[in-house]
């Protein structure tokens, strides 16, 4: 039945919803005869993404790639989307075996590098500040919940401190 299942496989290996059914099967086959399902919930897992890559209008194809590089790029494209929240970024550490405290302070890295907020700047006595007019309360609610999650706060402090010297102010 495993080699049935090996084949249906490589037949169905462009068709994500039929290769995600197929390696669905067998993980739940395997498990009731109590073999090693770790082949087959690897793919799985991969074709949920492919799905949720899909829907996020992400390029996936590389997803079946078993590169930790790849992995992280696919991260990071979908960090940069609105529509992503922190939970399917912790979900995406977790399928793939990703440090989420690592995950979570990249995730914080791209919301403030990519966040671009309305500021005029007033001309005083004292020279120029900067005021911003606008609050991105959707981007503050992330950041503000992604502090929370970090753990290390002295690690913290020293991302916060890279994010700002890498900040352009002047985009």
């Amino acid at each position: 039945a495993k080699d049935c299942l090996d084949e249906m496989l490589e037949i169905f290996k462009e068709d994500y919803q039929k290769l995600s059914n197929v390696a669905e099967l067998a993980v739940l086959f395997l498990k009731y005869e109590g073999c090693h399902v770790n082949k087959f919930q690897t793919i799985f897992t991969r074709c949920k993404w492919a799905k949720k890559f899909g829907q996020l209008k992400i390029h996936c194809k590389d997803i079946f790639v078993n590169s930790p590089d790849q992995k992280i790029n696919l991260l990071k494209e979908m960090m940069h989307l609105k529509q992503v929240d922190i939970f399917m970024i912790l979900e995406y550490c977790f399928d793939f075996e990703l440090d989420p405290q690592d995950c979570l302070k990249l995730y914080l890295r791209i919301l403030l590098t990519d966040w671009e907020p309305s500021f005029e700047i007033e001309k005083s006595v004292d020279g120029e500040q900067l005021h911003v007019q606008e609050v991105d309360s959707e981007t503050d609610k992330k950041c503000n919940d992604i502090l929370k999650l970090i753990k290390n706060k002295d690690q913290l402090i020293i991302e916060l401190n890279q994010i700002v010297a890498d900040v352009n102010y002047y985009y």
